[in-house]
Formats: structure tokens, sequence, C-alpha cells
């Protein structure tokens, strides 16, 4: 899909009207949305509530009419007693026409106080129908189209009141007493007429869910007998399974206490309500017989009250209704308003594309025309049908003086590509022989260039070679000089050395003298060893002479002539060593002579090299002197030969430089020739 910048006009105002228009009808087809949802929902809501209230009716008008049934037994009995009263077994048949009379009800029943009735009810007390208190209370049910005289006690309680009829007076009936016989008691009690909550009640042995309505029979301000009717509940449920509206999801009947008397689910019966599954206040509104609605999971809950007649009890009937439901007329309407506004859409959509398509088919002609002459092969000779003065005629006329305009301009430009192609021919042989010129000139600056750069080589090496030779004459004289300074050294050193010598001469003669003179003392030592070896000897003699008396003497003087033998050749060995140290001695002074004439001979010698070694210095001075002198002019020579070198390659270059300059005026030139072509070429193109 191309960008919306590349889509026509009519699209762009096409799509810009569509989104207006949907944009529009949305708003509006929302807006009565709203309105019918709310319009239609406020109306479900009373129609429910409507519905509710009729059914409640329907079932408080049925309350009524089954109350009708012991409220006229009442009267009747009171009736009755102002007149012969007829006996129980008669009293009982006319139950048993009232009940077959009545289809919705399933028994019949009264309760007399204590000889209330007749006045015989100790008579009774043994009676089989009547259990061991003899009271009369007769209760008549009815299976299917059979009426049977039944008990008010159920089975087990019939046993137990069997076992009091030896002593019947202690009897009490469980119908007089409050629980069991909330049926008469609290009738009894509140002294008019009663409902009672359903429950469960064994009927010709079956276990029936019933509720009982129930009457007190007044005579002069206090109750002599309470009658009533049990109905079952499954009549409730047929009544209300009749009734429901199709599109209502369930209804149910609770009583003021939460229990459900009917309803969809009925496993529920007898039961209480689980408070979670409804709104809260519930139960109050229950209690206080007031009306409830409340939404919850897609659905309306719609409770009116069943105001039971003369009861003072308040039931509940609630309705169960789909939001869809109530909701179905605003969405049919909803869909009929879309289906109207997308076919109204399109109808003006379709108006509006047929009047844009005739409006914009010259602005098309317009940009067909701007195409063709943009594509470069237009007929400049074409105009536009101008049919009016608004924007697009307006716009026709602009392009026609446009399409003028450029065929002048065209016409103009033919001209003058003819008049550059002349041109060019001209300057295109004028720069080819500057081209020529700039050759030959930018050859022999090169050659020359070539020439000089041989000639600065030459001299650079030169230069460079005396250099070179300057720094090796400087090296050469300063060699020379470190030479000259070690002669000297060494001379002064070998002075030293000749000193040291004739120290040692000196040294050498001293100690000869003085081996001389330890010479003489080991020879006057050796006498002395002598003379005491003798004295010793002596001195044994004397000693054998003197016998045990000289035995110590003889001891001491062998010991002394020990010491005098010892002594004797310790002279003799220091003799010998003397004898070879004066005789090395000896050697070592001629040695030293010898030495010390050859230093006298190097010394001599040192101080002519030195001598030598000055002169040369001197002269390598004077060469060093020269060679700098042609260094320095080498030098010169050379930097003035490379500035030549360098001015004349800059001569080549800049020719060079006019040569490239003239081959790219050469190229332009004929540039120019092919564009001007190129130019006549694309004004053929055009028809003019």
């Amino acid at each position: 899909m191309p960008p919306i910048k590349d889509w026509s006009i009519r699209v762009k105002i096409m799509s810009t009207a569509a989104v207006a228009i949907i944009v529009g009808f949305a708003i509006m087809i929302a807006i009565l949305a709203v309105s019918m949802l709310r319009g239609d929902v406020a109306a479900g809501h009373d129609r429910v509530r409507q519905l509710t209230e009729d059914h409640a009716r329907q079932v408080q008008d049925y309350f009524a009419q089954e109350l009708m049934l012991p409220y006229n037994l009442s009267y009747t009995l009171l009736g009755l007693r102002g007149v012969q009263q007829p006996g129980r077994a008669a009293i009982n048949d006319m139950l048993a026409s009232l009940l077959g009379a009545n289809p919705n009800a399933i028994g019949v029943w009264m309760v007399w106080e204590r000889n209330a009735f007749d006045g015989k009810d100790d008579e009774f007390r043994l009676d089989p129908s009547h259990d061991p208190s003899g009271l009369y209370a007769p209760y008549l049910t009815r299976t299917g189209n059979q009426v049977t005289l039944d008990s008010l006690l159920s089975a087990e309680q019939r046993k137990v009141a069997e076992t009091y009829r030896s002593h019947p007076q202690d009897y009490v009936p469980p119908y007089t007493q409050a629980g069991f016989g909330d049926f008469y008691f609290l009738t009894k009690q509140r002294q008019q007429e009663t409902v009672i909550d359903p429950y469960l009640y064994e009927i010709q042995g079956k276990q029936v869910l019933v509720t009982t309505l129930s009457v007190p029979v007044m005579e002069q301000g206090r109750v002599v007998a309470v009658v009533g009717s049990d109905v079952p509940l499954d009549t409730l449920q047929r009544l209300l399974a009749e009734s429901k509206p199709e599109d209502a999801a369930f209804m149910e009947i609770l009583t003021d206490q939460g229990m459900v008397v009917a309803g969809p689910d009925a496993t529920r019966f007898g039961n209480k309500i689980d408070e979670a599954n409804y709104a809260p206040g519930f139960m109050q509104a229950l209690a206080t017989g007031k009306g409830m609605e409340f939404k919850r999971n897609d659905m309306l809950y719609m409770y009116q009250p069943i105001t039971i007649p003369r009861t003072g009890k308040t039931w509940m009937l609630g309705m169960a209704m789909p939001e869809s439901v109530i909701l179905e007329g605003a969405i049919a309407a909803r869909n009929q308003a879309i289906l109207v506004g997308v076919v109204a859409t399109l109808a003006i959509l379709a108006v509006m594309a047929a009047a844009l398509t005739a409006v914009t088919r010259p602005l098309g002609r317009l940009a067909d025309a701007m195409e063709e002459v943009s594509a470069g092969e237009g007929d400049l000779t074409r105009r536009l049908e101008v049919l009016g003065k608004d924007e697009i005629g307006r716009t026709s006329t602009a392009f026609n003086r446009f399409l003028g305009a450029l065929q002048d301009m065209f016409r103009e430009v033919r001209q003058r590509a003819d008049e550059i192609a002349a041109s060019s021919g001209t300057l295109r042989d004028g720069a080819a022989r500057v081209q020529d010129g700039t050759q030959q000139q930018a050859e022999a600056a090169t050659a020359t260039a070539a020439s000089v750069e041989q000639v600065t080589v030459s001299v650079q090496h030169i230069a460079n070679s005396a250099s070179d030779f300057r720094e090796n004459a400087l090296q050469a004289g300063r060699s020379t000089e470190a030479g000259q300074q070690v002669v000297l050294g060494v001379a002064q050193e070998i002075a030293v050395v000749n000193e040291s010598m004739q120290q040692l001469d000196a040294t050498m003669v001293s100690l000869q003298q003085r081996s001389q003179q330890v010479d003489h003392i080991v020879q006057v030592i050796r006498g002395i060893a002598d003379q005491t070896n003798l004295l010793a000897l002596n001195a044994a003699i004397e000693a054998a002479r003197a016998g045990e008396l000289g035995r110590g003497f003889a001891v001491v003087a062998d010991e002394v002539r020990k010491l005098a033998e010892h002594t004797g050749s310790a002279t003799v060995e220091i003799d010998g060593i003397m004898k070879e140290i004066q005789r090395e001695v000896g050697s070592a002074n001629e040695g030293v002579g010898h030495a010390h004439d050859r230093i006298e001979q190097s010394v001599t010698r040192s101080r002519e090299a030195s001598a030598a070694l000055e002169e040369i210095r001197d002269q390598a001075k004077n060469m060093v002197a020269g060679v700098s002198t042609i260094a320095e002019a080498t030098q010169q020579q050379a930097a003035a030969s490379t500035d030549i070198a360098r001015n004349i390659e800059q001569i080549s270059n800049k020719a060079q430089e006019n040569q490239g300059l003239m081959g790219q005026t050469s190229s332009a030139i004929a540039d120019l020739d092919q564009q001007a072509e190129q130019l006549r070429t694309l004004v053929a193109r055009f028809k003019i």
C-alpha cells in the first residue's frame, strides 16, 4: 500500500470524507444506542417488575382463594351452633364434601377446645376414631379422588396415644402444643388467620411438603376452635410453571424466613436459601416484606412481596431475567441503526465518489500533461481545454501559459546550443596547440632537471666525502693527541717505576748487608752451642765421678747437651738458609740493575714518541683546516645545485600542470561539445 502522501486527491478527499462520515454516524449511532439502551433497560426493568407483581398477585389470589375454605368453614360452624347442632359424624361428612369441592386442598381439619363442640369429649376417649383426649379434631385427607378420615397424629404418635387408653385423662395431644401443633397453637394464640411455613407431613402414609392455612372460630371473644386446610407446594410449583414467561430464567417463592417454597430446583424445597447467592440485605427485605431488585452474573433479579390475606404474613415471589433478554430490543435497534448508518454511508460515499470523479477529471488531464512534459518527450504545442474560471480552470490557463513560455525557451535553447557547438570547435583547436607547446616545454624542463639533479648528486657526494674526510682527520687528530697523552702518561709511569727500581736496588743492597750480619750472628750462636755441648759433656763426666750424688746433675747436664745439640743443628740450618738468601738477593740485585737500565731507555724512547706525536697532531690540525674549507665550499655548491634543481623541477611541474589543465580544458571543451549535441538532441525531442 503506497504512503498517504502518494494518494491521489480523489482518494484523499474520499478517505477523509469516509472517516468523517463514519465517525459522525458512529457517534450518532452510539448516542442513539445509549439512549435506546437506557430506555430499554428502564422499560425492561419495568416489564420484569410488572411481571413479578402480576405473578405475586396471582399467588396472593391463590392464597386468598384457598383461605376461603377454612374461612367459610368457620362461619358455617358458628351458624350451626345457633340452631340444632349436628353430630360429629355429620360434620365429618360436611368436611368431606367441602374437601371434595376444593381440588387444590389435600386436607381439611378442625380442632375444638375441650367440650366446646358438643360437651361429649370424655365419651369419645375410647372411640377408635378419636385419640385418648376425646377432643373433636377430625382430619380429612384426599388422595386422588378418594377422601379419607385421617388423624392429625403421625403413625408413631398414634402408637403412643394408644398406650393412654387405660388412663386417657393423662393424655395431652401433641397438636395442641407449640412446635408440632403450630398449625393450631399459633392460630389460637394469635386469634387470627395464620399461614404456616412449609413442612413435611405424613398424609395417608406419604410425606408431603405442605403449608397450612388456618382460621380461628371465635365465640364471645374467645377461640372455641381452629379450622384449616392443607395446600401442597406442588400446586404452587405448577402455578409458577404454567405462568412463567418464556424469556425468564426462573421463578421462585420464598417465605419470610427464607425457606424455598417453589422454584426451579426441587431439592431446595423446604430448605433455607444460601444468603451468599443473594444481594446484601436480602434477608432483611424478606423479613420486612419489602420488594428488592439486584443484578448478578448478567441476570436481573426482581422480588415482589406476596401478602397472604388477613394472616399478617408476607412471602416473596422472585423472577430472574437475563439482561440479554432485557437488552434484546436495544440490541436489535442498535443493529438496525448500524445497518441504516452503513447503507447511508455507502450511499453518501458513492455520490461523493461520482462528484469527485467529475470534479477531478480535469486535474487528471493536467497531471497527464505534466507527466508527458516531465518525461522529456512532450508536445509543447499542446494546450489544455479551459472549462471554467474555478481553481481547475485557472490552473489550466496557467499551465497553457507555462507551456507557451517553455516553447519559447526551448527555441532559444536550441539556438544557443548551435552557437555553443560552433564556439567549442574553435576552442578545441586552440587548446590542442597550447597543449602541444606545453608538452615540449615540460619535456625540456624535465631533461634539464634530470641533468641538474645528477650534478647536484655528484657535488653532494663530493661534499659528503669532504665532510667524512674532515671528520676522519679530526678523529685522527683527536686520536694522536690521545696517543700523545698516553705516551706521556707511560713515560711518567716508567719514571715512577725507575724511581721504585732505584729504591728497590738500595733495599736489596741493604738486605744483602743485613743477611751478612745475620750470618755473623749465626756463627756466634753456633760457637756458643759448641761450647755449651762441651760444658755439658764435662758436667756429665763429673757427675759420673760423683756417683749417686751427681745423678741429678748428670740429668741436667744431659738436657743441656741435648739443647746445645739442637741449637747447633738449628744454626746449621739457619746458616744454609741465609746463604741461599744471600745468593738470591745477589741475583735479584743484578736483575734490578738490568731493569733500571731498560727503564732508562724506555723513558728516553717515550719522550721521543711524545715529540713525534706532537708534530703529527700539528700536521693533522692543518689538514683538517684545509679539508673544512673544501667541505664548506662543496656544501654551498651542493645547496646552490639543489635550489637550481628544485626551481627547474617546479618549472617542470608547472608545465606538466599546465599540460594537465590544457588536457582538462580539452576534455571540458569536448564535454561542452557533447553536451551541446545532447542539448540539441533533448530539444529535438520536444515538439516546439
